[in-house]
């Protein structure tokens, strides 16, 4: 089944007193669709039969169109899915654990005097998030170039070597991740990544939760980008089996981008208003080459594009690794992980690694 795990509620665009979003109930891990989309996984198939869940498998696709409406429907299906078991999980959520000072602060609570797990607010939502977008779009676009507009690949040769986990087709995953990715502010990859976000929200937004409340489409995501990745295998972006998968709309890893405002750009052409649960953007910025002035003039084209939440790492690399020969010496370093920050040096190794290798950009 795609990855989904229990968390705490968060919000990000909320009126305030009158609602409050359970924005990180539950992940949806739509690399893991692509893949099961695309893999063998026989172990997997009595658990998916069991819970309703059938994925179309790419492979017969004539044409890009089909193929596309493939991805979005099995990603669909999943958020359905999702969406009814936190339904259905919800119902008992007044009786096992209400939150009664929480709901205190809820206006229309202590009006209508009821909690607000069990619809006291204005105003009910439930997040849906959505993990790893550049994987899918990146991919999308992959197979629509390579396979579909110049004929160079069959759509088989293709997934063959994705199935491989790219071993024997090191020339062709040069090819895939030299082409344009999302953040490069390509037109034809925008436009797959507007219609996609476009088409995820017009299928989910009429999705209702146990409050009565509607669901809506968000991208972020905690420490699952790293864990899933582990267990989410080849994906035709490039990505190899057990690499860690895109933050939120954040470019994926495999091609570095380096002007933050073709990112900037690339995000700004998806209308994030769909997305009123979050859409989270991490940077890793260089340190030494920001002024007041253009870190100020970066936050604003970022709110005037009308993106939600900007994450920023302003370090080096050598710092970094500096910080991990020597902890004692940078016990203050602290870093933003992917929704919240730490010390650096508190971090495990693996974690510290993969901040390590984060796209650091080189200009504004």
């Amino acid at each position: 089944m795609p990855d989904c795990t229990s968390r705490a509620a968060a919000t990000s665009q909320s009126l305030e007193g009158f609602e409050h979003s359970a924005g990180a109930c539950c992940y949806i891990n739509m690399p893991r669709i692509l893949d099961i989309s695309i893999h063998e996984h026989a172990e997997m198939a009595a658990d998916l039969e069991e819970i309703g869940l059938k994925f179309q498998r790419l492979d017969r696709a004539a044409s890009f169109e089909e193929l596309y409406q493939s991805v979005l429907s099995n990603v669909v299906k999943a958020a359905a899915q999702t969406a009814e078991l936190i339904a259905v999980n919800g119902r008992v959520w007044p009786k096992v654990n209400p939150a009664p000072f929480f709901s205190a602060a809820m206006a229309d609570c202590l009006v209508k005097r009821q909690d607000y797990t069990a619809g006291g607010g204005r105003y009910n939502p439930t997040g849906l998030p959505m993990v790893g977008f550049a994987n899918v779009v990146d991919s999308l676009h992959a197979i629509k170039r390579l396979c579909f507009d110049t004929g160079k690949y069959s759509l088989r040769e293709l997934l063959d070597a994705v199935r491989a986990d790219w071993k024997g087709h090191e020339a062709l995953r040069m090819e895939v991740i030299a082409l344009p990715k999302h953040g490069d502010d390509d037109p034809e990859l925008n436009a797959i990544a507007v219609r996609f976000s476009r088409d995820l929200y017009e299928n989910t937004r009429l999705l209702t939760n146990e409050r009565g409340g509607r669901f809506q489409l968000s991208y972020f995501v905690y420490l699952e980008y790293y864990h899933w990745g582990k267990r989410t295998l080849a994906t035709p972006d490039g990505r190899k089996s057990g690499d860690p998968l895109a933050h939120g709309i954040s470019p994926g890893r495999l091609h570095p981008i380096p002007a933050v405002t073709s990112v900037i750009n690339s995000v700004g052409r998806i209308d994030l208003r769909q997305c009123p649960a979050n859409a989270i953007l991490d940077l890793q910025l260089p340190l030494g080459h920001l002024t007041p002035e253009s870190l100020l003039a970066l936050e604003r084209v970022f709110a005037r594009q009308g993106s939600a939440t900007l994450q920023m790492n302003c370090v080096d690399t050598r710092t970094l690794r500096a910080a991990q020969a020597n902890p004692d010496l940078h016990s203050n370093l602290t870093v933003r992980v992917c929704g919240f920050s730490a010390r650096f040096t508190a971090l495990s190794r693996e974690l510290q690694d993969e901040i390590i290798q984060r796209n650091c950009y080189s200009t504004i």
